[in-house]
């Protein structure tokens, strides 16, 4: 094309190779891959390239239509008496016959509006051989012979245009109907009916757009809109025009080099077919896993995918890059979710389930009768990950995607961690941002409270910061262990996920299967003890792990399972009453050793009455008190008999319940005593059997977690827990409750009615 002292033509910087058969149906569509993408090249007469900037000015639209692999042939409509014929995929169909073998250019008298030269109809609307007119005529646009190379004709009010043997009057005609029908042929012959053969976006407009070498802009065209409805092997012609010349009918700027498209291939300048041929396959072929890179070969140049500079507008994945024409450019992160259980979110079913990475939905499966695979065609939605594989498909075609930019969607799906990122955990100091580039502490995370699960997340948050068990279930793979094992385990990976989407877990999943575990116990939308489910979840994941009642059997009783010695006497019942309690010597005393998972600690009753100074309103107490139980020589009194607890065994971690609660006859009481305590160095030797022997190991513990109670008991709907937890890279401390992560001093933790501790073994040095 040439205009200005300037020479036009058109460069495909990626070429189309394939696509699939998108059928008749008004929704069906199956977008050509790779997305044809065009650069307008403009060269002076010097051969100097002018850069887009200079042709900003100017509007340039580039058409396609659709060809044979010769170039010669056309196939643009297709009849639909063979669509309704043809039953099975591979049956060929039948295209619209070309009634003539030349072009008549015709001279319409000078006519204002008429276009003289042969030009092809490029933005008119598809050509179909049924024409619709108004009955009654203002002034419009009739089409010629099928395969004209003129553009329709322009229909002056009362003028009368030959059609085929069938004459049109612009005006006067009686209001038979809204529209009338007219055909080339006889109105009996329907088999001449036609529909577009290539549908979409046909015509785009140019876009200025930096090169990939960020210093040339150059005009670009993207096709990512196109669909081919019949099975073939075909080739797109692309047309350039500048309509900011047009005038009437719309006309390429310059069409003195235009040939006959009867006659074989079309040279103009601003003609351009593709290299390389579109193969149209049916729904019945072999299915293939495509790699990304295979997709992406052909292209001649290439453009960034991420939006920055080098980005075709409007291209997507198809301009380039590893996800060419695989709509990996529709997946948003933002939408994404992978907390929720795993069921289809139309059949509730939990096997084979995908998640849509477009809107985040869950279906199931992704087979042709599937509800992934109807989603695919209703939605538009193409790009898929199996929830439990982390394999991603393209729906409806159901191909494979491997790209690497994939790869963090498939790790927020399920974190895996290395033995040196989980032994730097809690050496790293460093923040995290989310998409939104928030920062987060990767562990210290809040969990969402779907309705009354705080007691199970407090307990979630403990269990993720011991390092014993964090370390285990971060490393170990769980295939052949119960859902509760995996689900907790996958919980615990996204809680130190350092690559996470949004700065915070919903633990419904593991809540779910809780629920199911517990025969409905312990669930979400119900206030519950949380050392009543702490108990329940030890026991059951060391059960689960294949842990026995030997020591060391699991991580669980590696890590909580202590020893205690018990000595037991009936009460004599000879006793003065009200005397000190203390064993009979007289009586046997029987001994025993029982192992425990977590300590009872009993707080003393509040006073009733307060003294003026008011300095026993809040009483408080220091732990070692109250842990006096355990040493051995204090007398606790049961029912019927006098027991004395000391500590054979210490276990690695200590698990200590306060024991704030206590019921009457008319409701559920608490005892606000304070318990003080040390954060560090809290030494356990006065309440073991033989210090000496428990040296060697250690005798001295740090806190680790801190749950607090606050609310009522007695009053339903004010309880809530927290919990506080230790950054040890930091050395700071943080209280969670819920989605609330904030920091606290460490003076302050004490300060809270302590409800369960965890106190973490100190090896010596």
């Amino acid at each position: 094309m040439n205009k200005n002292n300037r020479t036009y033509s058109l460069e495909i910087v990626q070429q189309p190779q394939r696509a699939r058969m998108c059928g008749f149906g008004d929704k069906d569509r199956r977008n050509i891959t790779p997305a044809p993408v065009l650069k307008l090249v403009a060269k002076t007469k010097e051969g100097r390239i002018v850069t887009g900037d200079a042709l900003c000015r100017q509007a340039f639209m580039v058409n396609a239509d659709l060809w044979l692999e010769d170039e010669v042939t056309e196939r643009n409509l297709v009849l639909i008496s063979s669509i309704a014929s043809t039953k099975s995929p591979t049956r060929a169909f039948t295209y619209m016959s070309e009634p003539h073998a030349s072009v008549d250019h015709g001279d319409h008298g000078g006519e204002r509006g008429y276009v003289t030269d042969p030009t092809p109809i490029q933005f008119a609307p598809p050509r179909t051989s049924v024409i619709t007119f108004p009955y009654q005529n203002h002034g419009s646009w009739a089409q010629r012979e099928y395969n004209s190379q003129q553009y329709p004709i322009k229909i002056e009010p009362d003028q009368q245009v030959d059609r085929g043997g069938r004459r049109y009057e612009g005006s006067g005609r009686g209001p038979i109907d809204e529209y009338e029908f007219y055909h080339y042929g006889e109105p009996s012959d329907w088999e001449n009916l036609s529909t577009p053969n290539l549908v979409g976006q046909t015509t785009v407009g140019g876009q200025s757009a930096p090169d990939l070498d960020g210093r040339t802009t150059h005009i670009w065209f993207a096709f990512n809109m196109l669909s081919i409805r019949t099975e073939g092997v075909f080739k797109l012609r692309f047309t350039l025009c500048d309509v900011m010349q047009m005038k009437g009918p719309p006309s390429t700027m310059d069409t003195k080099d235009a040939t006959n498209v009867t006659s074989g291939k079309n040279e103009r300048e601003e003609d351009s077919f593709s290299d390389d041929d579109v193969a149209v396959h049916s729904l019945r072929f072999k299915r293939k896993k495509i790699d990304a890179k295979e997709a992406a070969q052909g292209q001649a140049g290439g453009v960034s995918v991420n939006g920055t500079a080098g980005t075709v507008p409007g291209a997507g994945a198809g301009a380039g890059g590893k996800g060419s024409g695989l709509y990996l450019d529709t997946i948003r992160r933002y939408m994404l979710d992978f907390d929720f259980e795993k069921v289809c979110s139309v059949s509730l079913s939990n096997l084979n389930v995908y998640a849509c990475l477009v809107c985040g939905k869950y279906f199931q499966g992704r087979g042709t009768t599937s509800h992934a695979y109807f989603h695919s065609l209703h939605e538009n939605h193409h790009v898929y990950i199996n929830l439990n594989t982390l394999k991603i498909y393209i729906l409806p075609d159901s191909y494979e995607v491997t790209d690497s930019s994939l790869d963090d969607i498939k790790y927020v799906l399920d974190p895996r961690f290395t033995h040196a990122q989980v032994k730097a955990l809690d050496k790293n100091s460093t923040q995290s941002f989310d998409l939104n580039r928030k920062p987060y502490i990767p562990g210290f995370i809040g969990l969402n409270n779907i309705k009354a699960n705080d007691y199970v997340n407090v307990v979630i948050q403990v269990l993720a910061h011991i390092p014993h068990i964090r370390d285990f279930f971060m490393l170990q793979k769980f295939d052949d262990k119960s859902e509760l094992v995996k689900r907790f385990g996958t919980l615990v990976r996204k809680i130190w996920n350092p690559s996470a989407f949004k700065g915070q877990v919903s633990p419904h999943e593991l809540l779910q299967e809780i629920s199911n575990a517990s025969n409905r116990q312990f669930k979400l939308t119900e206030q519950s003890d949380p050392l009543a489910f702490l108990s329940w979840f030890l026991n059951t994941l060391h059960k689960d792990l294949g842990g026995t009642r030997k020591k060391d059997s699991s991580i669980i009783y590696s890590s909580f399972q202590g020893e205690l010695s018990i000595e037991t006497q009936p009460i004599d019942p000879k006793a003065v009453k009200g005397a000190d309690l203390m064993f009979n010597s007289d009586n046997a005393i029987t001994k025993t050793k029982s192992p425990f998972l977590f300590l009872a600690l009993e707080l003393p009753p509040p006073p009733l009455f307060h003294d003026e100074l008011e300095k026993n309103i809040i009483p408080q107490i220091p732990l070692t008190t109250i842990l006096s139980k355990y040493d051995g020589k204090t007398l606790q009194e049961s029912v019927a008999d006098l027991k004395k607890f000391q500590i054979t065994r210490l276990p690695n971690y200590i698990i200590l319940h306060i024991k704030r609660f206590s019921k009457n006859s008319f409701a559920k009481e608490k005892n606000p005593t304070i318990v003080t305590f040390p954060i560090k160095n809290l030494s356990m030797a006065e309440f073991v059997a033989n210090p000496e022997k428990e040296k060697v190991l250690g005798l001295q513990y740090d806190l680790l977690a801190n749950i607090t109670h606050e609310g009522d008991p007695s009053v339903p709907g004010t309880t809530s827990y927290k919990v506080h937890l230790q950054h040890r890279a930091k050395e700071q401390w943080y209280q969670i409750q819920d989605l609330f992560v904030e920091e606290i001093n460490a003076q302050m933790i004490f300060l809270s009615e302590s409800y369960i501790q965890v106190w973490e073994r100190k090896t010596p040095n």
